[in-house]
């Protein structure tokens, strides 16, 4: 479900980072980035590539998924078929699809590039990644994504052993190959406990780094004196679209990289001091290759810059940022001693926080129309509920910094309360038939909700908030191994409480 425009390429918006000038923008700093670890669906049913590569495509032409294919995704082929057929341009039989505009443009863009057949390794790398995690999400073709997932894999190693370096010592990345890595690590979440994260993730953050992405819009300062030439960014000499697709990837990474933060607790890779990157603008411009001027995420964090409403993956971004500096502001008062000090500190950030949260809040504006057609406007809804749950989250780890403000850190609890049920609400309204649209972040939130409910028991409400939780967890799990994982450990954890409350009834009647 992550990021539409990863399968939005056209032959005339195709931009080729490796001849990238390195040299601009800020000089990189290995302290900057700390390298801790190696979208959404896309129509993956394109022309084929050629027989020259290494793999046997019998299986995926096979009788059976063919006709399943022509029954539930437009074929390439056959709109251009019935183009010659019937006389008719490519748009007019795209218009006999029903649709929507947006859709309509989305999909002519991504048939312009699938029916290339001379592209590069990079691009037949991600092909191979999009039709993995697209397969993955499918109820039909889920005993495909391996394969698919497998052939990514191997060709994407092989772009680095090719190398005539040590792969870590060359630069000349390829956008496809960031884009690659960043997909088969969405893959791999939907599977934690088969794959181990810390390799993808490692390599994909290291191409986005070495494509330079994190300054994009990044402008020389000393540019910005009456005396010199106007400001220019890295990426001033490529077209808008092209410039969009870069700054859409890197947020994808940064909002992978929150994740991993809340999910695994580990240390984040991308700082904010580093991003000089704008938000993401709304998608009828990227698609159209209209160019618009989106803020940076500082200025709408601190509210001067408002969101566009038409730019949902912009909210989702500020959503995971938030996110990010809860979980930063929870493991700095952790590590850092107790003293007068550091309690006014403390409060300060929650005060900024918490202030900047309730702005995103106050923004939240979700229906069932949201949720049928828009799945990133639920997911920012609960990223933004489950910032609440990790602000308080600081609040429980900070005992003796508590003391001092204890009616504030009582009000917040309430607040986080009723975030936990709100998250709760939201999930039973996504039906069945959107599970395989959710957010591979999706199940990691929703634990957190649940867990919450669990230890703030209030009898009447928690038990029907977490029975809805539950009920969303239990119809992903055959997607989203998170969803499975947590749910086993909950079966684990009451058979556990039934023995040990066993237990104690044997001794409780033999003491009597």
């Amino acid at each position: 479900m992550l990021e539409l425009q990863l399968s939005s390429k056209s032959q005339t918006e195709h931009v080729d980072v490796i001849n990238t000038d390195t040299t601009a923008g800020p000089p990189i700093n290995a302290t900057d980035w700390t390298m801790h670890f190696d979208m959404p669906q896309a129509d993956w049913n394109e022309t084929l590539e050629s027989a020259s590569e290494t793999v046997d495509q019998a299986g995926w032409q096979d009788n059976g998924i063919q006709s399943q294919l022509q029954q539930t995704l437009i074929q390439p082929e056959e709109i251009a078929i019935v183009s010659l057929q019937h006389g008719k341009a490519t748009n007019e039989i795209l218009d006999s699809t029903g649709l929507s505009h947006l859709m309509k443009l989305d999909l002519s863009h991504y048939l312009a590039w699938a029916k290339l057949d001379d592209v590069s390794l990079p691009q037949k790398c991600l092909r191979w990644a999009m039709r993995a995690l697209a397969a993955s999400m499918s109820s039909q073709f889920r005993s495909r994504s391996e394969e698919f997932y497998n052939k990514a894999r191997r060709l994407a190693e092989g772009l680095d052993a090719g190398d005539l370096v040590l792969p870590w010592l060359n630069s000349d990345t390829s956008i496809e190959q960031a884009q690659t890595w960043l997909l088969l690590a969405h893959y791999e979440l939907l599977d934690p406990s088969k794959y181990s994260q810390s390799a993808t993730t490692r390599r994909a953050f290291r191409l986005v780094h070495l494509s330079r992405l994190h300054c994009t819009d990044w402008k020389d300062p000393a540019l910005d004196f009456p005396s010199c030439t106007p400001g220019t960014s890295q990426s001033a000499t490529l077209p808008f679209a092209s410039v969009e697709e870069r700054r859409r990837t890197f947020w994808v990474a940064f909002c992978l990289d929150r994740f991993l933060g809340g999910y695994e607790e580990s240390p984040m890779t991308i700082h904010d001091e580093t991003i000089h990157v704008h938000l993401p603008c709304p998608e009828w411009n990227f698609q159209i290759s209209s160019e618009v001027n989106m803020g940076f995420i500082n200025d709408v964090l601190i509210g001067g810059t408002p969101v566009p409403a038409s730019s949902p993956f912009a909210k989702l971004v500020i959503a995971m940022a938030l996110f990010g500096q809860c979980i930063l502001h929870k493991k700095i008062t952790a590590k850092c001693p107790t003293s007068d000090q550091e309690s006014l500190t403390f409060w300060v950030r929650h005060e900024l926080l918490a202030e900047a949260i309730d702005r995103q809040v106050a923004l939240l504006s979700l229906t069932q129309t949201d949720v049928e057609y828009e799945p990133l406007h639920f997911m920012t809804s609960m990223v933004v509920h489950g910032s609440v749950l990790k602000l308080e989250n600081a609040i429980n780890v900070a005992h003796s910094v508590v003391q001092s403000q204890q009616p504030v850190a009582n009000d917040y609890a309430k607040t986080a309360y009723k975030a936990a049920i709100s998250m709760a609400d939201l999930s039973e309204s996504m039906t069945g038939s959107n599970c395989l649209k959710t957010h591979v972040y999706l199940p990691m939130l929703l634990g957190k909700a649940f867990l919450y409910l669990a230890a703030h028991a209030e009898p009447s409400q928690s038990q029907h908030s977490k029975a809805k939780l539950l009920a969303l967890l239990e119809s992903l799990k055959e997607i989203h191994g998170q969803a499975k994982q947590f749910i086993d450990g909950l079966d684990l954890w009451d058979t556990v409480g039934k023995m040990e409350s066993g237990t104690m009834n044997f001794i409780t009647g033999q003491m009597e």
